[in-house]
């Protein structure tokens, strides 16, 4: 069997128990249907706005405090992920099961929309002014559906009035929301649609007895949100929420024992969004009580399996929650999970009250929860804008130091370059460091800024003066010290849950509700660049320590293949990372590293062959995910029953959409753009294997053709070829001493322009992984010349 047959051989084993590993991740939730079995006798949904945990008072609203005590408390995520969101997306997000589109609606609803200014920290909602009434049809209904329409050709309105009138279930719809929540799929709203009195008496009376004599009641308890006045809506968000809670007090305090209500705060009011608050419970019942006629509420905090972050849930959860409830099977087409408690132990197990040190607990988890997410919302922008700009300045100023004649005047005071590589192993360390940080309560400070900020920048300085003492050992050191405790922290935090990536900034914000748990796009650009290269001075360490041997080699392929693969697995994982379109970009370059240090030659149909055989293993893995139970499969086969229903088009359009608009947009453009002028017209010089200047620093080669591209290499090689090797130098070529600078810098750049190609964030990735590597290989390369210049001038050796 020849050497490339027995790698295959190798990489074919290694795929098949990657995944194996992987699709045991495709067992269902434990606990999913924890609560789908408990069929309720009554049911309410208390819809509002304006209430958050962090204005939450007992006191002020005691009835309220007494059914979270007792049940099952969440910060609820409302649906904008700039600015305000209107009631009517989240009404209409019930009735399908799945979220429209943020504003989308509102917005389209009105004759003249007013569009907040892009960029803008603070935005207003312009939400029209809603309205319903029994036997009619709702207004826009044709807006509504083409919105609905555009997220998904699978996905109605009306359904889940659809779904709980097939199964015989009694409902009330009171107040406008409710109508919007109740309405039919031909857009009428139901014949039980009653107004809500502006009375909270009144209103209270009327839940009270639709309660006894329907199993789903659905009210609208928002007395007056609406407003196209930014100043007016700035000045009711501080009375809205008063005149919402003492509604609700009202209606829990005449709701009858063991009602199960839901109390839930849809949108916020005012010039920016905020988690809301949420609550699940029984009226009036124990949860510890044996004689309850059917299981109760846990304590707790909430969690979801679509949001799988303790204490949070989302809008699409409610429908399906309620499906369950009533004793019916949630459709395929819905988006949220069934809600149930945190504390699975505790479910029926203790009875918690508004003045017990567990209520006090959670309320304070949730207060906290919300204040962290919020800063994070407002801080994570500034954090990149700083962390971008310094990159690109940093890779520009690094241009023009590395001419020769620059280079010549800053010999005498090497500090400098010190300093410069100092400040770009700083650099590189910000994505660690905002993870520590992150874990170091910044939000709880008297200045989130400065805490969050100026503490991550601390703290990478402090990594940097580490890098700068080991480099003495080898120049690579801090380059492979940096990128694997960057990929490891992230790993390793991803297979634990994903708790300090949470509303970090180089993880994700979950108030933007653009992902819950899990590796976002920048966390995986990190964390691929930094294993692979990680990977690759390990492989080659194993290959070349203590001489090479046909073992050596074989085990280098296993441990950098075993390990490559347990990365890709995690970030894979539905249950851990959830990023499937991570590994299709990870696992050819994981692949092609491999075969570097096997040292077999890549060829075109070698190339075609790893694009194959990932794309093959990915659709195998997608389609028996896609083969199970509808409410059992994970994102995977919900992309390929996309596929079956149509979408893929419409989700095409939508990640070249959103891939476009970052490329214009997003300041990584720059720093891309930054990083390859750095790296093609100077980097690349200092990594050359052969000369391509005399001992004069004259060009060697001067027959290029065309003329116009000679001239321009010419240009290049005679300003930054002297980085490069001379001939009769004493010291050998940069890659002939470090090959496996040279087979990381190759996987990391099939990585990337895979990962921008395959991914909706585009030019993101190629960005973070070029602010982790870019500096620190500037470091080296100004490191390797002065060792080259002291190998030249030994007497001056000491001195440097």
């Amino acid at each position: 069997m020849s050497g490339f047959s027995r790698l295959l051989s190798i990489c074919a084993a290694l795929l098949v128990t990657w995944a194996a590993l992987l699709s045991t991740s495709f067992t269902p939730t434990a606990h999913a249907q924890e609560q789908s079995d408990a069929g309720a006798d009554s049911v309410v949904v208390i819809m509002t706005s304006g209430l958050e945990w962090t204005r939450f008072s007992a006191e002020g609203t005691p009835n309220l405090a007494r059914l979270a005590a007792d049940g099952t408390m969440a910060n609820l995520v409302p649906l904008a992920t700039r600015g305000g969101s209107c009631p009517v997306d989240s009404w209409l997000t019930i009735s399908a099961g799945r979220q429209i589109s943020s504003q989308s609606v509102a917005l389209a609803a009105t004759t003249d929309p007013i569009v907040p200014e892009s960029g803008s920290e603070a935005t207003v909602a312009h939400c029209p002014e809603p309205a319903a009434a029994a036997d009619t049809r709702l207004r826009n209904w044709s807006v509504y559906q083409e919105a609905i329409s555009n997220a998904s050709t699978s996905a109605t309105l009306g359904t889940l009035a659809g779904v709980l009138g097939e199964s015989g279930v009694t409902t009330q719809a009171i107040g406008t929301g409710a109508g919007y929540v109740m309405v039919n799929s031909d857009g009428s709203v139901p014949d039980t649609y009653i107004s809500a009195p502006s009375d909270d008496d009144a209103l209270a009376a009327l839940v009270s007895e639709s309660a006894t004599r329907s199993q789903l009641t659905v009210v609208d308890a928002d007395k007056d949100t609406y407003s196209s006045d930014p100043v007016e809506q700035s000045l009711k968000s501080m009375t809205v929420p008063y005149v919402n809670a003492a509604r609700i007090e009202a209606i829990l305090e005449q709701l009858h024992s063991g009602t199960r209500v839901v109390v839930a705060s849809l949108t916020t009011v005012g010039t920016s969004s905020a988690m809301q608050l949420a609550v699940v419970g029984d009226i009036g019942s124990d949860s510890n009580s044996s004689n309850s006629a059917r299981p109760g509420i846990s304590t707790g905090l909430a969690v979801s399996d679509s949001v799988r972050q303790e204490g949070v849930i989302q809008v699409p959860d409610l429908a399906p929650t309620l499906l369950s409830w009533l004793g019916v099977d949630p459709p395929a087409t819905m988006q949220g999970s069934v809600l149930r408690s945190a504390d699975v132990e505790g479910t029926g197990a203790s009875v918690c009250e508004p003045n017990s040190v567990c209520f006090t607990e959670r309320l304070t988890s949730l207060a906290d929860q919300a204040e962290h997410s919020g800063h994070m919302r407002a801080l994570r922008g500034q954090f990149f804008q700083f962390m971008t700009w310094s990159s690109i300045g940093f890779f520009l100023i690094s241009l023009v130091l590395l001419v020769q004649p620059v280079w010549l005047r800053l010999q005498s005071h090497l500090w400098l370059a010190k300093g410069w590589s100092w400040f770009g192993m700083t650099i590189a360390s910000l994505p660690l460091t905002s993870l520590v940080v992150n874990m170091l309560r910044w939000w709880d400070t008297g200045s989130p800024r400065v805490a969050l900020i100026g503490g991550a920048w601390l703290l990478a300085g402090g990594v940097a003066v580490i890098g700068l003492n080991i480099r003495r050992i080898h120049p690579a050191a801090p380059l492979v010290l940096i990128s694997a405790l960057t990929s490891t922290a992230l790993i390793i935090d991803t297979a634990t849950g994903s708790r300090f990536m949470a509303d970090s900034p180089i993880g994700f914000n979950l108030l933007t509700a653009a992902r819950f748990y899990g590796v976002g796009n920048e966390a995986y650009a990190v964390i691929g660049a930094g294993s692979l290269m990680a990977l690759a001075f390990l492989g080659m360490w194993i290959r070349d320590h203590g001489g090479q041997t046909a073992l050596k080699k074989y085990c280098a392929v296993a441990v950098v293949g075993i390990l490559g693969l347990c990365v890709a697995a995690i970030d894979a994982m539905p249950s851990l990372g959830a990023d499937f379109g991570g590994a299709l970009s990870y696992l050819p370059a994981l692949l092609v590293l491999i075969f570097l240090i096997a040292k077999v030659r890549i060829s075109v149909p070698r190339l075609l062959g790893i694009g194959a055989v990932t794309v093959v293993g990915a659709a195998a893995i997608a389609v028996a995910d896609w083969m199970r139970p509808a409410q059992a499969r994970t994102h995977l086969g919900r992309f390929v029953q996309s596929i079956v229903d149509g979408d893929l088009w419409d989700v095409l359009i939508r990640k070249i959409e959103t891939n476009l608009r970052l490329l214009v947009g997003s300041t990584h453009r720059w720093v891309v753009l930054a990083a390859l002028l750095l790296l093609i017209l100077a980097l690349l010089q200092a990594l050359r294997s052969v000369p391509a200047v005399d001992a004069a620093g004259a060009a060697i080669d001067k027959k290029w053709r065309p003329t116009w591209w000679n001239r321009v290499r010419m240009l290049v090689v005679g300003t930054w070829g002297w980085l490069g090797p001379r001939p009769g130098e004493p010291t050998a070529p940069l890659t002939q001493r470090m090959p496996a600078l040279r087979a990381g810098l190759i996987s990391v750049a099939v990585c990337m322009a895979l990962a921008f190609l395959l991914n909706d964030s585009g030019i993101v990735l190629p960005g973070m992984a070029a602010i982790l590597i870019v500096p620190l290989l500037v470091s080296l390369v100004l490191r390797d010349v002065v060792l080259r210049s002291d190998a030249e001038n030994p007497a001056e050796a000491d001195a440097n």
